[in-house]
């Protein structure tokens, strides 16, 4: 994308990938409700709710990765898998423990980040005995 000059097209944000989460939780609920298996409609065995949300995470990780896993990008598909993880195991997060585990799983993925992290965790830590 850096030769081309495209880059900026798909430099997105957050925002651009809960447009296309949603368009993904339309087409994933679309789609499985029309799927049958074995004689049986599919909402008939997992409902379509929560296939939509495991189709919304694995669509916001791939739309990601086409960005190149920026920080912005890498953020918001952390928070639909965990979103989509609760909601298919019936519970209900607060928006504060998504955004911490979102950035539990930023940290660990990103080993820039987590330099950075633990420098200002000691740093302050040095600055606070004195």
């Amino acid at each position: 994308m850096r030769v081309t000059g495209t880059r900026h097209l798909v430099a997105i944000l957050g925002l651009h990938i809960g447009f296309v989460a949603g368009l993904a939780v339309l087409m994933c609920g679309f789609v499985w409700k029309r799927i049958r298996i074995r004689g049986y409609a599919a909402p008939l065995l997992v409902a379509s709710p929560k296939i939509a949300a495991l189709g919304v995470a694995m669509f916001a990780a791939f739309y990601a990765a086409l960005a190149g896993f920026n920080v912005p990008a890498q953020r918001t598909p952390w928070m639909f898998a965990v979103v989509a993880i609760a909601y298919v195991c019936g519970r209900r997060l607060a928006s504060s423990l998504v955004l911490c585990w979102a950035l539990a799983f930023v940290l660990l993925a990103d080993s820039k980040l987590r330099k950075c992290w633990t420098k200002k965790r000691a740093s302050n830590g040095r600055t606070m005995r004195r």
